[in-house]
């Protein structure tokens, strides 16, 4: 989302690239917009066709919300990744919880 209105609802692909010294978690839009977070120092980071970014992440239970500049990407994780049990029940969760600067325990868990 885009100042509160939706620019693209639909798949992406999530993965990790090593590009020299650099690690990055990528997103792959199906609509062909390339997200690289990477974390500097203590702080997350985006990179994108517009430049780079400060990230802040916020873990939503079943969402994964990134905000940067004035966008907004929200990422539905699997039930296994949010602790499902095998019969794909998953535990609900109290309440939003901010993931401080880095949310590098988020990344790990939805970037293969």
């Amino acid at each position: 989302m885009q100042r509160g209105l939706t620019v693209f609802s639909g798949p992406c692909r999530l993965y990790r690239q090593n590009v020299t010294v650099w690690k990055y978690n990528v997103v792959q839009m199906d609509n062909g917009k390339l997200y690289r977070f990477q974390r500097r120092a203590s702080q997350l980071v985006l990179s994108d066709a517009t430049g780079t970014w400060p990230v802040f992440i916020a873990d939503r239970g079943s969402v994964v919300q990134f905000r940067w500049s004035n966008l907004l990407l929200d990422e539905s994780r699997s039930q296994q990744a949010r602790g499902g049990g095998p019969d794909g029940v998953v535990p609900p969760t109290p309440t939003p919880r901010s993931t401080g600067e880095t949310g590098q325990d988020l990344l790990d868990d939805i970037f293969p």
